[in-house]
């Protein structure tokens, strides 16, 4: 997305012994917004929602998890064009693969606080681009950050 940007979601999580399995879906809630310096005006608009399947393997020390984590991203992203000769609307797939790092904090016997943080790689970069405007407006770029945090309950 061409903006930092910040979701909400929900994830389930299967632990045995040190490797761990998530299945997570965010929607990504601020429109991202890209411009264009000619026509005057133009810009997009960028919404994205996706899943994620992560595995991790960790060690725990006291009341902190810690290892890494690779992780398959998917996603749907939707885009709008304004004030253009042709306004358009398109949706694209979010397509990428990484890794991180875990760390998890029990705060006491079921609650725990995660953190992640991902580097992705984009397995398709998208250039969206207006109908009669010179230039893209916005590339997928080849590297893209996460950071994740949230509160679990253990069953």
């Amino acid at each position: 997305m061409p903006e930092l940007e910040y979701g909400v979601g929900a994830s389930i999580a299967l632990r045995i012994d040190s490797i761990r399995l998530e299945l997570s879906i965010t929607d990504w809630l601020r429109s991202a917004v890209a411009t264009v310096p000619a026509p005057a005006g133009a810009y997009a608009t960028f919404d994205l929602v996706s899943g994620a399947l992560v595995g991790c393997y960790s060690w725990r020390w006291h009341a902190l998890d810690l290892g890494p984590c690779v992780e398959g991203d998917v996603g749907r992203i939707e885009a709008k064009g304004f004030h253009v000769s042709h306004p358009a609307e398109t949706q694209t797939l979010w397509l990428a693969a990484g890794g991180g790092i875990l760390a998890a904090i029990a705060l006491a016997d079921r609650w725990v606080l995660p953190l992640h943080f991902d580097l992705l790689v984009p397995l398709d970069r998208n250039d969206f681009l207006f109908q009669n405007v010179a230039g893209s407006i916005y590339k997928t770029p080849s590297l893209a950050e996460r950071l994740s945090a949230g509160v679990e309950y253990l069953f």
